[in-house]
């Protein structure tokens, strides 16, 4: 690795950040970008920055260390030494317009920067553009032997290539720490409820109460009981997945352009770094081009459509890039690749980000594989010399010659848009819930059916009320007998009912005998005062009548469970005070 390279990077990089958000801001100018880029990255960007202009919008780009950086690389490429940067940060957009702030996102991104430096021997370079060795002295207006103009400062250290990616790994890893996170607060939390239920318990035990309040108290323990260690389990294997899982993002997003090797059994000096920046520079123009006649240089088919489609673009970059095959048709080479596009729309009102995946056919000629076209360098026209603007067509404006890119440069034969609002993260984010929900469910699901007390007790808690009410529609009521009593009032105390009527004893009588005729047996007898009868009654009794009430088969599932085989009294007071009949229904607890 070049360590003078290696220390202008680490400085260059934080420093490039603020230089970029001036520059879109409008505080510095076009003549000091072109001190710190490239001339093709300076085409580009001067291009994005025009989109906006014309949008009538302000960028305002903060970007942050966020601690880890990426490997660094460096590596010869003809006159040039190629650097390569790769590091986590926290990037914060903000859009204005007419001083109106309309999008504003801050996010985990990765900053993805390329760097040029030409070859430097002693007192001697390289030209970035033909490769001529001669003294640095004698490229004060550029080079004598290609023609290319530029002067001594372009020696230095420039970006070529400036990227932010949507750092998923990380935003994945937070994603997930946070399911987890929140699965173990809901654990503690079920167990703390679990061991208050419990406690409620005892103390209803220690007052005497063991009915329906003890049944509820007990619910939420045996919840717990049941479901805590699911839920255990759960985070253990969500976490083992995620270390795998983890680990495959983590290399998959240890860069950003993959199947090279393929390429390189083609074309053994191939620089996938080259291809990527030459790529994005003719996709960004593409996107920001106000029609198709701009960009006509950079394919071989018409543009025309595929930049009309394109005009609400105000940002675009490539985050992605697979070499898909590569070979060599006659004196031309092909590459396929995908790339996935990271895109900034507008629509005269919002601001949304886009997402492309997109598979692009390239040409290229042994011509340009001789050229290392991505050193600094002033297009020119081969017949007269003169200045050529890729942007205008690509015509020289002093003869009308007309520059072929395809002996400079790739130059794109197809384009397909495979996948529209593409979004990698959103997609793991899906699968990262359904692994949840799977993990989950099988756990819980298992634990009900290995444990079904906390489900019995459930229902019954549930159906509680309905199961009370079928009960004591099994009591025949006096008007049952005598339709002509007067019904005075009525009160429900939940395992108790009180019903007053206007009678006599012999009423009362008469009543008793009638309950007898229903299987009430007679209890105790105080003459002209109170008769106290009782009956009992079975699951079965209250399953028939649930039955004759077209009750669900759910609420006859709880009446099961709950009775069992026992058997429950009921009991009946009828007591006469005042010309008074009080006649009281009670129950043991249901």
């Amino acid at each position: 690795m070049n360590q003078d390279m290696l220390a202008e990077i680490k400085k260059k990089e934080t420093h490039f950040w603020e230089f970029w958000r001036k520059f879109f801001r409008g505080e510095v100018n076009e003549e000091s970008l072109v001190d710190e880029v490239t001339q093709p990255f300076w085409q580009s960007t001067h291009i994005s920055k025009k989109r906006l202009d014309q949008k009538g919008l302000l960028l305002d780009l903060s970007i942050y260390d966020d601690g880890i950086r990426g490997p660094i690389d460096t590596k010869s490429d003809g006159s040039n030494i190629i650097g390569n940067s790769s590091r986590n940060v926290i990037a914060e957009r903000k859009i204005y317009r007419d001083g109106k702030l309309i999008y504003r996102k801050k996010d985990k991104e990765i900053s993805h920067m390329h760097f040029l430096k030409s070859k430097i021997i002693e007192d001697k370079a390289k030209c970035p553009n033909c490769g001529h060795l001669g003294r640095i002295a004698t490229f004060i207006d550029g080079c004598d032997y290609c023609g290319s103009k530029y002067v001594v400062k372009d020696f230095e250290t420039k970006v070529s290539g400036f990227t932010l990616e949507e750092n998923t790994y990380k935003k994945s890893k937070s994603t997930f720490f946070k399911g987890l996170l929140t699965l173990g607060i809901v654990t503690v939390l079920i167990i703390a409820l679990g061991i208050t239920s419990f406690i409620i318990l005892i103390e209803l035990l220690q007052a005497g109460n063991n009915g329906m309040e003890a049944i509820t108290a007990l619910l939420p323990g045996m919840f717990a009981f049941t479901y805590v260690p699911p839920l255990i389990k759960s985070l253990i294997i969500l976490l083992i997945i995620f270390v795998f899982f983890g680990m495959a993002l983590y290399l998959l997003y240890m860069r950003n352009i993959f199947g090279e090797e393929i390429v390189k059994a083609v074309i053994p000096n191939f620089s996938a770094y080259d291809f990527y920046q030459n790529l994005e520079y003719m996709l960004r123009s593409i996107h920001m081009a106000d029609d198709g006649r701009q960009v006509s240089s950079f394919a071989t088919f018409d543009l025309g459509n595929l930049v009309s489609n394109y005009q609400d673009i105000i940002d675009c970059n490539i985050t992605r890039m697979s070499f898909l095959n590569a070979g060599k048709n006659g004196s031309r080479y092909v590459i396929d690749a995908m790339v996935t596009l990271r895109l900034l729309w507008y629509d005269g009102k919002r601001v949304k980000d886009r997402y492309e995946k997109v598979k692009c056919r390239l040409l290229g000629t042994d011509a340009i594989l001789k050229n290392y076209y991505f050193a600094l360098r002033e297009y020119k026209c081969p017949n007269c010399g003169g200045s050529i603007n890729i942007f205008e067509g690509a015509v020289c404006k002093y003869c009308t010659t007309e520059l072929d890119y395809s002996k400079i440069g790739w130059i794109l034969s197809d384009y397909q848009i495979i996948k529209k609002n593409y979004n990698i993260y959103r997609n793991i984010k899906v699968a990262m819930l359904a692994i949840y929900i799977a993990v989950l469910g099988f756990q819980f699901g298992m634990a009900t059916i290995t444990n079904n007390t906390f489900y019995e007790v459930y229902q019954i808690t549930h159906y509680s009320d309905q199961i009370r009410d079928i009960v004591f529609k099994m009591f025949p009521l006096p008007e049952q007998m005598e339709p002509s009593l007067k019904h005075i009032s009525y009160i429900d105390e939940y395992m108790k009912q009180l019903y007053i009527y206007e009678a006599t004893w012999d009423t009362c009588i008469a009543y008793r005998d009638y309950l007898k005729k229903y299987g009430f047996e007679l209890l105790s007898e105080v003459e002209g005062s109170s008769i106290i009868l009782y009956k009992t009654f079975t699951a079965k009794d209250v399953e028939e009548q649930a039955l004759k009430e077209t009750q669900t088969g759910q609420l006859v599932d709880a009446i099961r469970i709950y009775f069992a085989d026992e058997e429950g009294p009921m009991y009946v007071q009828i007591a006469l005070e005042k010309g008074m009949m009080q006649v009281t229904i009670s129950v043991d607890e249901i």
